[in-house]
């Protein structure tokens, strides 16, 4: 996609304190890292310093805290922190979606001959065979009185935990009684599978690579493989913050939307940038995901991480109810919501558009749409112009249409839904 930076060179640039953007080093970090080293923050007048963090949860925090004016997060943070779930209600919002999949769910090496006596294949499987084969070997240690399979995920409430839930209960194992899932900070995760402390972990890029490298874990599939297209990491920030400084904010969107751009056409030069030291600081080759895929038992997917192709960076509202859905699922919000407004609360898509425009980005005039039900790639014809959008498949074959989001959370088999269905505003 061409960026047009026509009128804005000669724009009154914004004012504002040096900018302390958090991440944590996994790389779907990487339009934040471009950004910074490509020049596109200091092109848009901003000073922007970045800001090693080792948790999502302390990202979050001192983002809430006023230490970080904006902070990598998994896309579901900002939901649950509005809410008041994982700590106090904490008004955090996003306008930017920095990655869709660029996650993996991996099985302790141990137990890749147990679940081939279960019945999976040693060639390419998809990701139902490799988890009926664990449902197959979770049932047998639940018969034998045997401890439950231990599990991580990167935070309780991130995507990839409500990602790792979705799929184990879709081969009936109930994620919260067949097994265990503990949260463990990502930079921590490869010295615990090493010890020998979990069984298995959803694993963010370079973790889930790294970890492969070592014999550590077989990974059974990649996020894209679960739902293709679907939301990774969001760039959070404060309500505050919006109202306070709306220039810098749409002064930060142009700037991460050319960094998207760059490093959406400029993957293999991106490779020694991002493995540098003040960036992921990990070898080149645990990054080859960005050109080669996820090398997963399911087969590389072609777009295991997407910067900016199919609106990539747009904060579908849609998105952000399915995962709102999630959570009113595991019983981690037990009072009525109105998912609606929770979602519109926090995911911005105006703000989005409004930088957008001045860059002569596509972007969608919608912020609901249907999930799973497209194969392929295909065209939205509610967009500012041509736009073509990924397939948004989910691998058990499942649609989701937010306008029917009671029906769909009532159909599911296993849930532990603590609020009450009956009370819920749907999307009208």
């Amino acid at each position: 996609m061409k960026i047009n930076l026509g009128g804005l060179l000669g724009r009154r640039k914004p004012t504002h304190p040096p900018l302390r953007l958090g991440f944590l080093p996994t790389t779907d970090a990487a339009v934040l890292l471009v950004a910074q080293a490509r020049g596109f923050f200091r092109e848009q007048g901003l000073e922007v310093s970045l800001a090693r963090q080792t948790s999502w949860q302390r990202s979050r925090d001192k983002l809430a805290g006023g230490e970080l004016q904006a902070a990598h997060l998994p896309g579901t943070v900002p939901l649950c922190a509005s809410l008041g779930i994982g700590g106090p209600v904490q008004a955090l919002r996003t306008a930017f979606v920095l990655s869709l999949g660029g996650s993996s769910f991996g099985l302790h090496a141990r137990w890749l001959q147990a679940l081939q006596d279960a019945g999976l294949g040693q060639q390419r499987v998809t990701p139902a065979q490799s988890l009926q084969a664990l449902a197959v070997l979770v049932a047998q240690r639940r018969q034998a009185g045997m401890p439950r399979l231990r599990f991580a995920v990167s935070d309780r409430y991130s995507n990839g935990s409500y990602d790792l839930r979705y799929c184990l209960a879709s081969v009936g194992i109930d994620p919260q009684e067949h097994v265990e899932l503990v949260a463990i900070t990502p930079g921590r995760v490869l010295r615990s599978l090493r010890d020998g402390n979990y069984d298995g972990a959803w694993l963010d890029e370079p973790w889930g690579s790294l970890a492969a490298a070592q014999g550590l874990v077989s990974l059974m599939f990649s996020k894209q493989a679960f739902w293709n297209h679907s939301l990774g990491k969001v760039l959070a920030v404060q309500d505050d913050f919006l109202h306070e400084h709306p220039r810098t904010h749409r002064a930060l969107l142009r700037a991460l939307m050319q960094a998207a751009d760059w490093l959406e056409n400029h993957r293999q030069d991106a490779l020694p940038l991002l493995s540098a030291r003040d960036a992921l600081n990990v070898p080149v080759q645990a990054l080859e995901v960005l050109t080669k895929g996820i090398d997963t038992l399911a087969g590389a997917q072609p777009r295991d991480l997407v910067f900016q192709f199919g609106a990539a960076n747009f904060p579908w509202y849609s998105q952000a109810v399915w995962y709102l859905g999630q959570i009113i699922r595991w019983g981690d919000f037990s009072e009525v919501l109105d998912f609606k407004r929770a979602a519109q609360d926090v995911y911005l898509p105006k703000l989005y558009r409004e930088a957008a425009r001045e860059l002569n980005v596509a972007y969608p005039n919608i912020g609901y749409k249907n999930e799973g039900e497209h194969d392929q790639d295909w065209e939205l014809d509610e967009a500012s112009h041509k736009l073509l959008m990924g397939a948004d498949l989910f691998f058990d074959g499942r649609s989701y249409r937010p306008r029917q989001t009671m029906k769909y959370l009532n159909g599911l088999d296993i849930s532990h839904i603590r609020a009450p269905l009956d009370a819920m505003w749907a999307i009208r």
